[in-house]
């Protein structure tokens, strides 16, 4: 398994260096809409592995919170330094549900070890800062494209929900038609269930990954919630990392050596 980290922490590392000293610079012209963060995109889209960073995000995301979940259940001895890499590797994705995923996911396992009056101070904290940034930021005027994007996908879902039959509540409207629904593509993973597999679809595929939580145990909620979270942004091709990571949680043969 210390194989598995270090021979991708080297593949990702080298495919990071290509992407920062390749850059697409067309794309920035292509993605003008996106403000500020319209240079990024020059080296979101040229790696050798993936065609977008997001789904590399994804893919870092399953690696970075199965070995810290593996090492907090002292399965395998992981030094800090590879999974610091892991989150440096993350940063340079430049991919903002990524990132985001990661400190958030981070913030949530050193929440479950606080006390219970830090936790409480903590959650009242958060609550007060959601509803003063609700109150102060007008988040239709942000220049960021990507984030605009959520908006009008859900938006248009909301639009959806209106209209939609009782056909397509129950089945769904097939693969890959979300874009009827939302306008465009969408990258949200639970928008997408809904859309394209209905109610039933969507019910069953949570119901699998309640299956993995209970194969794999509580813990496993360390690697599903920043994964479930960035794929706000990202595809789906890494979730079989995903479903490894619980068959290996659980697996009574995964030694410290």
């Amino acid at each position: 398994m210390i194989f598995l980290l270090v021979s991708s922490v080297v593949i990702f590392f080298l495919d990071t260096v290509w992407r920062l000293t390749h850059p697409e610079l067309e794309r920035i012209g292509v993605n003008i809409d996106q403000g500020e963060f319209a240079y990024l995109y020059a080296f979101k889209s040229n790696s050798l592995i993936y065609s977008d960073t997001n789904v590399m995000a994804i893919h870092l995301l399953c690696l970075m919170f199965f070995f810290v979940v593996a090492k907090q259940l002292g399965k395998l001895k992981v030094r800090n330094i590879w999974l610091w890499t892991l989150g440096v590797l993350i940063i340079f994705t430049f991919s903002r549900a990524g990132i985001i995923s990661m400190l958030l996911g981070l913030l949530l396992i050193y929440f479950q070890k606080m006390n219970i009056i830090f936790k409480v101070v903590f959650f009242i904290f958060g609550i007060f800062g959601i509803v003063w940034s609700l109150g102060t930021f007008d988040f239709t005027s942000f220049e960021d494209g990507s984030f605009r994007s959520k908006l009008f996908i859900f938006d248009n879902f909301l639009s959806y929900l209106e209209v939609q039959t009782a056909e397509s509540f129950l089945f769904g409207n097939g693969l890959y038609q979300s874009n009827k629904a939302t306008g465009i593509y969408s990258h949200n993973l639970l928008i997408v269930l809904y859309v394209e597999t209905g109610i039933f679809g969507f019910i069953f595929y949570l119901s699998y990954l309640g299956v993995l939580v209970n194969h794999a145990g509580k813990k496993f909620l360390y690697v599903l919630f920043p994964v479930l979270l960035a794929s706000m942004g990202g595809a789906l091709l890494s979730f079989p990392l995903l479903y490894s990571s619980a068959h290996l949680l659980n697996d009574k043969t995964l030694k410290t050596d």
